[in-house]
């Protein structure tokens, strides 16, 4: 996976790692206590099995079956400061949505 070395996190401009078994551990155990939110303020309920981390380890990006979401809506916090809020304007978000 020597292809992650060009990835940057979108929020913080970050590299990115592949997170570690026990890491992903831990934060399966914070999604399950309700502890992980994606940036927008909603609440994580699924449990991940693979994801990226960017350097100091705020920011998260779960990758599913192999694809990564790799978008900044889409990140992962274990910190409600972190949360961003709606960053999508409500143009934006039609196109997405379309």
């Amino acid at each position: 996976m020597e292809w992650i070395r060009i990835l940057k996190c979108p929020v913080t401009g970050q590299d990115l790692r592949m997170m570690l078994p026990d890491e992903t551990d831990e934060v399966n155990r914070k999604i399950n206590n309700h502890q992980v939110w994606q940036v927008d303020g909603k609440p994580m309920q699924e449990t991940i099995t693979e994801a990226l981390v960017n350097t100091d380890g705020s920011y998260l990006f779960p990758i599913v079956k192999g694809v990564i979401l790799l978008l900044t809506d889409l990140a992962l916090v274990d910190s409600k400061q972190k949360i961003l809020g709606d960053s999508l304007s409500d143009d934006k978000k039609l196109v997405k949505n379309f």
